[in-house]
């Protein structure tokens, strides 16, 4: 043979001290090192004659090797009898037919029709575990409502219908926003201004640019909408928070178990009172309806509130009950860390006890925060300005309806001023609707609970829910109660 060619054969040949030096490295090598040895991605590299995919440098390796020092793991890859070899000599024909099934189950969803780099995981024992594809875990996802709305709304005849019903209801919704006492106000006012100037238009007419009006008017309240907004979703989050707090305090104590005295893993909680669950849910209930009194109160952050003596009397008397209701809501509070009192004097861990406190506090918390939504409001100067704006700036804007008036006619001039000061006026309420995100506006004949937090249904949620851990955690007792007669009696359940 040519010399040339004698060190390619040489570095081919297998190590002749391989199995003892695999022997001697085993002691060297933690549960650790190998898992990090098995557990390996695979490259995205098709082998064109078999569709398998081929490993990357740091790709598992044949159990003989495992424990080889790294040099020698390194340089066995490349044998014939290497692991990716054998792997592939087996499953060629398995891995074909499973890149064709996986192309004939295409979704035509760009989000999912790609090939996955890693198909399984190895465990510590080398165990191969597939994983479920995307397509795969998406067939799981099942919501027939929403297939069957996709359904209708594909149909020509429901787009023209929701098309039409979308029309009128964008008419209601800005007549039920705009009309009310204050529309009265607002039009007869603009009317008679535009009326005024009209008549002496000879001496007042004048093309105005309208910038100021945006800047007066148009600006301030665009920033309270937002404002409004940002804290309507503010006060949905911590009614969020609250609702969490609430419910997880009350599945932990109705259902949190812990050792007993003589050893068990499990019925210390057979030693609390049978009504203890009882009282925790009449807590719960108290707490919830008292947030909601609180919540629910009318809203005095108006300024007429705080500006005259007349209204003042109202302010002082909502003012009063809430504070009622505050003393109410700590007591109920209170009646929460004694149920844990009581848990602790009947074996609850320390541990245990200290996450309960955890709960009591976060629910302070989101209380207190709620509280302070429906206390505080935007600033009372923009509102303002917007409302004396809305009224003053027909007579200043005046001299260009007589402008308008020289080139058409009164009726027209008239309604145009009119629907102008009606667009503001309709900002300005949609503004006062979420001023308070927990009280619904009736000052307008707007549907109740358009855009303000639906308090009812949330308050009625967390009530449902209550109940529902109270059936549940009875249910749980009642089948330890059952279990412990049954072996008293000598049977087992």
């Amino acid at each position: 043979m040519d010399e040339s060619t004698e060190p390619s054969v040489t570095s081919s040949l297998p190590d002749q001290n391989h199995t003892a030096a695999t022997a001697a490295a085993q002691a060297e090598l933690n549960p650790s090192q190998q898992f990090q040895i098995m557990a390996t991605e695979f490259e995205d590299s098709e082998d064109k004659s078999s569709g398998f995919l081929a490993p990357d440098k740091t790709s598992a390796l044949p159990s003989q090797t495992l424990h080889a020092p790294a040099h020698q793991v390194v340089s066995s890859r490349h044998t014939k009898d290497s692991f990716w070899h054998r792997m592939k000599r087996e499953t060629s024909a398995a891995s074909v037919a499973s890149v064709a099934s996986a192309a004939s189950k295409l979704t035509n969803d760009p989000t999912f029709d790609f090939k996955e780099k890693r198909k399984s995981v190895f465990s510590a024992n080398g165990r191969e575990i597939k994983l479920p594809s995307l397509v795969d875990c998406k067939k799981k996802l099942v919501n027939k409502i929403r297939d069957e709305h996709l359904e209708r709304s594909s149909n020509a005849g429901h787009i023209l219908q929701n098309l039409v019903l979308d029309i009128l209801a964008g008419f209601y919704i800005y007549f039920a926003n705009t009309v009310g006492v204050e529309t009265l106000v607002v039009v007869v006012n603009a009317v008679a201004a535009t009326v005024f100037f009209c008549i002496e238009h000879a001496r007042f007419a004048v093309r105005l640019d309208f910038a100021y009006l945006s800047f007066a008017v148009v600006f301030p309240l665009t920033f309270l909408i937002q404002t409004v907004f940002a804290r309507r979703d503010l006060a949905l989050s911590h009614l969020a928070d609250f609702k969490a707090a609430l419910l997880g305090t009350t599945m932990f104590t109705m259902t949190v178990d812990w050792p007993t005295t003589d050893g068990a893993l499990t019925g210390g909680r057979m030693s609390l009172p049978k009504k203890f669950n009882e009282n925790v849910l009449e807590d719960v209930q108290a707490l919830v309806l008292q947030v909601y009194e609180y919540l629910a109160m009318p809203n005095t952050g108006h300024a007429r509130n705080i500006v005259f003596r007349i209204k003042q009397k109202a302010t002082r008397k909502v003012h009063a009950a809430q504070n009622d209701i505050v003393k109410r809501i700590n007591d109920s509070l209170f009646d929460f860390a004694m149920h844990m009192e009581e848990m602790k004097s009947a074996g609850l861990p320390a541990g245990e006890a200290s996450r309960l406190h955890q709960f009591h506090y976060f629910l302070s918390k989101q209380f207190e925060q709620l509280r302070v939504f429906k206390y505080y409001r935007t600033p009372q100067a923009t509102r303002s300005f917007g409302l004396t704006y809305i009224l003053a700036l027909p007579w200043m804007s005046g001299p260009y309806f007589a402008y308008v008036y020289e080139s058409t006619n009164m009726a027209m001039t008239t309604s145009m001023a009119a629907f102008t000061f009606l667009v503001m006026l309709g900002l300005l309420n949609t503004q006062k609707c979420l001023e308070d995100p927990f009280y619904t506006d009736r000052s307008t004949w707007m549907p109740s609970m358009v855009d303000t937090i639906k308090l009812d249904f949330e308050m009625a949620v967390m009530l449902q829910t209550a109940e529902q851990y109270y059936a549940n955690a009875e249910l749980r007792r009642q089948y330890a109660d059952e279990s412990v007669e049954n072996v008293d009696d000598g049977f087992t359940v």
